[in-house]
């Protein structure tokens, strides 16, 4: 697979680019809340690399989760976890290492659009593709953060360049890169298990019906199944969280929202630059072939899939179906120009051009927009307590507006991971299912929570004073005991809204 180095340089000089003038590297893991998780569920993987090979995974998992209880691997697929934890051992574990990694899954994903779209329109407009998907707010976004929906985005475009090489002209190399390929983008997150089902519903769509009597197209969902499967079968038992609540209504309606959230991810003008080289291309029907074929088959797969899962519309799950569109629109227009380069109306290159031209510096003013959510100042915090060695392996219960934050921040400040034991008011004094729904306080009064607490000391309070009626009942408990026994409350210091105290049963 052939790629010319120079566009992945610029691709990856403005991710990095658009990181350090977002201050996303300084920033804290606030992007979304499976952020933080993300970020600790790789770190533990490091940790175990340097220091649990000698112990059972689950074990040590299980171990570590008393220190850094914000983690799901397991109810995540463990790839992106793997892949981040080898780059740690490399570069050393941090927020700005993790994030050069995310820059370089982001421009490979412009690299994989820059080369399907150069197998039919030329270098410069397969460059071009590359820039804009790159350009696209929501892109930005999730490359400013520490997700894995963009390493999903990669491996599935990967995916489907095999797929077109095999249906192309059939061969085990393509048949097996694609197998792997697909497997990668399910081990990293299940949304992309739409992916696998792309041979079997292009061998339908382009009634290629002589593949199924060849060996290396059944080859696929073996290999597939030989990857995936003993991690599924391994973690079965996680069904038992449940699923989401959201996602429910008529299917047509779901696809609809799907489809729409999935143009809605363009700007204005980038979206009519899409929609009109999708038209071009779907006029002319001998311009279809088999790639943009397979590209359309991975469209409808993926938003099909979305569908049928139980999830919200968010565009961060389709920023596949961007990268496939932008593929499919470059091309019509390239087809376009063809046939007016056949004509002799040299102006109508001249005139796509031009548009091309507008549409990339219209998007390119989004790069100049992008800023990072204001930083919580989790880290300000974290960053005091880690520079005291006296509170080196001290019990600390951290602001309950702000568990995943501080957990994903002390893991990356920690010097002897796992050093401290984290804990999280939502665990400690609540019950929440899986999702973050179905609350229910465990203490009725103030004064349970501090028998509680007097049972079972901690030694650090991290508290935010939140607004009463942004509080929970356990949160309002916890405020209230900070008010009604002041002796027992040391304060330590105050960073912004944010208070540390530590804690003397004894007083």
């Amino acid at each position: 697979m052939p790629l010319r180095l120079w566009p992945l340089v610029v691709y990856l000089s403005l991710c990095i680019g658009i990181q350090w003038a977002s201050g996303s590297w300084n920033a804290s893991f606030t992007a979304y809340p499976d952020e933080p998780s993300h970020f600790v569920s790789s770190v533990m993987v490091h940790d175990y690399l340097v220091h649990g090979l000698d112990q059972n995974p689950l074990s040590f998992a299980t171990e570590y989760y008393k220190h850094y209880p914000f983690f799901a691997i397991g109810y995540w697929p463990p790839l992106y976890y793997i892949l981040m934890g080898l780059w740690f051992l490399a570069v050393g574990v941090g927020r700005l290492q993790a994030l050069l990694l995310v820059a370089a899954i982001a421009s490979g994903c412009a690299g994989m659009i820059c080369i399907l779209v150069r197998r039919r329109a030329g270098q410069f407009a397969g460059f071009c593709a590359g820039l804009l998907f790159l350009t696209l707010p929501e892109v930005q976004t999730w490359f400013c953060a520490v997700m894995v929906d963009q390493a999903v985005v990669l491996f599935s475009l990967v995916a489907i360049w095999f797929a077109i090489r095999y249906f192309e002209r059939p061969s085990w190399r393509s048949a097996i890169g694609f197998a792997i390929l697909a497997a990668a983008a399910v081990l990293t997150k299940y949304s992309g298990l739409y992916i696998c089902a792309i041979p079997i519903v292009a061998i339908l769509a382009l009634r290629r019906f002589g593949l199924l009597r060849e060996r290396s197209f059944w080859a696929q969902p073996v290999i597939i199944c030989c990857l995936v499967a003993p991690w599924l079968l391994w973690t079965a038992h996680l069904a038992s969280v449940g699923l989401p609540e959201q996602g429910r209504g008529p299917a047509v309606g779901r696809v609809l929202s799907f489809s729409c959230e999935s143009l809605l991810s363009f700007p204005p003008a980038t979206l009519i630059f899409v929609l009109a080289g999708v038209m071009i291309l779907m006029a002319r029907k001998q311009s279809w072939r088999v790639d943009t074929k397979i590209i359309a088959l991975s469209i409808a797969a993926n938003i099909g899939f979305l569908a049928a899962s139980p999830v919200d519309p968010e565009r961060r799950y389709l920023q596949s179906v961007a990268a496939a569109l932008l593929v499919l629109s470059f091309i019509g227009w390239w087809t376009l120009i063809e046939t007016a380069g056949r004509r002799g109306t040299g102006w109508a290159r001249v005139a796509l051009a031009a548009v091309a031209l507008v549409v990339l510096a219209t998007s390119s003013l989004q790069v100049l927009r992008f800023r990072r959510a204001p930083d919580a100042n989790a880290r300000s915090v974290v960053r005091y307590i880690a520079g005291q060695p006296k509170w080196m392996g001290k019990q600390i219960l951290v602001a309950p507006d702000m568990e995943g934050p501080m957990i994903a921040e002390f893991a990356a400040r920690d010097a002897h991971r796992p050093g401290y034991w984290l804990e999280r008011p939502s665990k400690r004094f609540a019950k929440l299912d899986w999702f973050g729904h179905h609350y229910e306080a465990k203490f009725s009064s103030a004064e349970a929570l501090m028998a509680d607490l007097r049972t079972d000391p901690v030694d650090l309070v991290i508290w935010h004073n939140a607004p009463a009626a942004l509080q929970r009942p356990d949160e309002r408990q916890m405020q209230e005991a900070l008010t009604r026994w002041p002796s027992c409350w040391q304060p330590v210091i105050t960073i912004d809204t944010l208070q540390i105290y530590q804690y003397d049963p004894g007083r």
